[in-house]
């Protein structure tokens, strides 16, 4: 008998989830989940376009077709923008604070990079 305390997390990840992007766009998904967005419709909408990002990531990633893993990052890129974009709305209309924006908007910048260094 084995005693699965022993474990890590890591022990149970499918090889595209120890990659970066997979790590950063999780992380992207946790840092939005946990801002506070004033605003209802902003506050849906970045949450969803963040978890866009992450589920296309997570779709593109271990499919073998090129041109399909461009299709999902290219969907990726498009809602990493999208929460880019969300983060500094909200921001500019009061509704999320500086620092928070920044954040995100830097953990996208370096998604968009590591998607696009994908698609080439």
């Amino acid at each position: 008998m084995t005693d699965n305390s022993l474990h890590r997390e890591d022990d149970y990840l499918m090889p595209f989830q120890r990659l970066d992007v997979y790590r950063c766009s999780k992380e992207l998904v946790v840092m939005v989940q946990r801002a506070v967005v004033r605003d209802e419709e902003l506050k849906d909408q970045i949450r969803r376009a963040s978890k866009s990002v992450f589920l296309h990531v997570a779709e593109g990633l271990p499919n073998y077709s090129l041109p399909m893993r461009r299709k999902y990052f290219v969907g990726a890129r498009n809602s990493v923008c999208e929460t880019s974009a969300a983060a500094d709305g909200a921001h500019a209309i009061g509704c999320l604070d500086r620092a928070t924006a920044l954040d995100i908007m830097r953990r996208c910048q370096n998604i968009a990079r590591m998607l696009s260094a994908l698609m080439r």
